[in-house]
């Protein structure tokens, strides 16, 4: 599954140290993102969902406007999937985002053609976990 989310991936730095409820409702933005992408892709609302039992490939790509907008840090690129993650999780589209369910390489960064912010994010099932 393909999801194409026009809405920029940010750095952990814009909003780590903040109050519980701002990450939260980050989280709940993406979530609503996902869920709406995902409906035709699916077929289904996130609560007809079934919980995945497979382990997911989930790759992310981040496209921005210009070289300027990229995350030069590592750490900070891999860290700032996690509202994500926690939305991917909550909208059923992955069972839980341990080690154990999702393999999830570093994201990467591109500027885009159309000049605008995108994440695009690409779940694939591997296989069964036991």
């Amino acid at each position: 599954m393909i999801l194409r989310i026009p809405r920029r991936l940010e750095s952990p730095n814009t909003w780590q140290g903040r109050h519980w409820r701002y990450k939260q409702q980050l989280t709940r933005v993406w979530e609503q993102e996902i869920a709406y992408v995902a409906l035709p892709a699916t077929g289904c609302l996130w609560i007809a969902r079934p919980v995945p039992t497979t382990r997911m490939l989930v790759t992310v790509e981040r496209d921005v406007p210009s070289r300027r907008n990229f995350i030069r840090d590592d750490d900070n690129l891999r860290f700032a999937v996690k509202p994500l993650l926690d939305a991917l999780k909550r909208q059923c589209l992955i069972r839980d985002d341990s080690r154990r369910w999702i393999v999830l390489p570093t994201p990467t960064q591109h500027v885009s053609e159309d000049g605008k912010d995108w994440t695009v994010i690409r779940i694939t099932p591997m296989r069964r976990v036991r």
